[in-house]
């Protein structure tokens, strides 16, 4: 008994650690948005854009803002570093999306998970499709090669850093880089528009934007892709980037974080003891003692 309630303590405190951190944390370098500097955001790519002279712009409201578009745009949608989404992806946006490529733009999903914006346009995501790289190995990337000649692979072979592949379906989708016979990036033909998705962030973070081909890759989809008064957008709010609007980033703002964290600690508190049997066991009859009722009365 005393062993469960241990348990049950421990995951409660637990529980209510990670509530903390998701309250207190400051969030900063842990998105993929266009505006994060640290290792695992896309500012760097997003700087290189506005010095070639584009237009770059942010969309943290999500995907319904696709409708003030001009045609002809590029849109980058990147997956935030965790494995949860960042903001849910509604049956709108992906309505919305789909109708926006279809049109006649290009949508370049960047994951590492089959996640809703994949499975509605793009190709299915293979899990642990590459070989582990060894902890010990000099270079923690390996090289994805283009497939074929063209416009997009003239860069050279991209650094990749995971484990993850695409799989093929049919003729309209064509494979362009390639690790280990597996499609790392693959294009995809949506009505008048394009999907290319490719299954390394890492490509296109910060830290890894430099490595290899990866940054003639992405300036080739923007010069290709992009047309004559589009612009080039970035998903930042399911990138992780989104943390300047919502409640949690309100109570942030306020201070109201500490009182938050008090609350969930009395909450976590009044459950636990809700949930404790009061009083002592009762062992079961045949353990208890042998002696009968009537020489306890008499006692």
């Amino acid at each position: 008994m005393a062993d469960r309630r241990l348990m049950g303590l421990g995951a409660a405190v637990l529980l209510l650690g990670a509530v903390a951190a998701f309250l207190l944390g400051a969030g900063a370098g842990g998105s993929r948005g266009s505006d994060d500097r640290g290792p695992t955001g896309t500012a760097a790519f997003a700087s290189v854009l506005r010095q070639t002279g584009h237009e770059v712009v942010s969309l943290r409201v999500g995907l319904n803002a696709l409708a003030r578009v001009p045609d002809g745009s590029v849109l980058f949608v990147v997956a935030a570093p965790t494995l949860l989404p960042s903001a849910i992806v509604g049956e709108a946006e992906l309505t919305r999306l789909t109708s926006w490529v279809e049109d006649g733009n290009t949508a370049v999903l960047v994951t590492h998970y089959p996640d809703a914006f994949l499975d509605e346009l793009g190709p299915a995501f293979e899990w642990d499709a590459l070989e582990r790289i060894e902890r010990e190995a000099p270079v923690r990337t390996r090289p994805a090669l283009a497939v074929l000649p063209g416009p997009l692979t003239l860069g050279g072979a991209l650094a990749v850093e995971g484990r993850g592949a695409l799989s093929l379906a049919g003729v309209r989708d064509e494979p362009l880089f390639a690790a280990e016979d597996h499609a790392i990036v693959v294009r995809r033909a949506l009505g008048d528009g394009h999907v290319i998705a490719v299954a390394d962030p890492f490509t296109l973070e910060n830290r890894g934007i430099g490595a290899g081909g990866n940054l003639e890759f992405y300036l080739a989809v923007v010069r290709l892709h992009l047309k004559e008064g589009g612009s080039v957008l970035f998903d930042d709010l399911h990138a992780g980037g989104g943390d300047d609007f919502g409640v949690v980033a309100y109570a942030r703002r306020a201070g109201l974080a500490p009182a938050l964290l008090l609350v969930l600690l009395l909450a976590g508190g009044y459950l636990w003891r809700a949930g404790s049997r009061f009083g002592a066991v009762l062992p079961p009859p045949d353990r208890r003692h042998p002696r009968a009722s009537s020489e306890l009365v008499a006692a």
